[in-house]
């Protein structure tokens, strides 16, 4: 991630939340010092989190998130109050980025659990996602089919009840997003990661 473009996308940032949101400055402070230390656990761990080693920040995801509660709750033991006012913090960033910057919002869909131990128990399951994701499947069909469902399913964060009314999944390659049609025939616009773009051009 370019730190000058960070740091200028911060700027903003902070204007939004003081002109826009009528925040206190202590919570400004707050949610400024959540997405700097959700970029740092990313810039860290991007290799065993197979992060592209160029990024822009609408490129991390659910996955990437889930990933840093984990850590910060492992490591640093914070509590659930502390979880949700860092949560709250890059929601809003990511919606303030879909709103002026006109990217599609990775987490829209994204909620915390009730229970904060939840993420703690999904460990061993995050680790062995995160190395499907390493992991090269083979240069076929059947190989880029199933790297096109680990980005859907994990990638969007989309429950099994959810990803089982799927009806069709229509690329828009210059959107950056796909479109989802459900049995119900309502459809939903996602984003799309670069990876799954880049298989769908192969």
């Amino acid at each position: 991630m370019d730190k000058a473009e960070l740091d200028k996308i911060m700027g903003l940032y902070k204007s939004h939340l003081q002109v826009k949101k009528l925040l206190a400055p202590d919570t400004i402070s707050l949610y400024l010092s959540s997405i700097k230390m959700f970029v740092s656990f990313c810039e860290k761990f991007h290799q065993k989190l197979a992060i592209p080693d160029k990024w822009l920040i609408e490129n991390l995801g659910v996955r990437e998130i889930e990933a840093f509660m984990q850590h910060q709750m492992n490591v640093l033991n914070w509590k659930r109050s502390t979880m949700v006012t860092c949560i709250c913090g890059i929601k809003i960033f990511y919606q303030f980025l879909a709103e002026s910057e006109n990217v599609k919002n990775p987490i829209q869909h994204f909620k915390l659990p009730r229970d904060i131990n939840e993420i703690g128990q999904r460990s061993i399951e995050i680790n062995e996602i995160n190395q499907l994701f390493e992991y090269s499947f083979e240069d076929s069909l059947q190989g880029h089919q199933q790297r096109l469902l680990l980005e859907f399913i994990y990638g969007l964060g989309m429950s099994l009840a959810k990803i089982i009314k799927i009806r069709t999944a229509i690329p828009e390659l210059d959107e950056g997003q796909v479109r989802l049609y459900f049995q119900n025939s309502k459809y939903r616009d996602v984003p799309f990661s670069p990876v799954s773009i880049k298989v769908l051009k192969s």
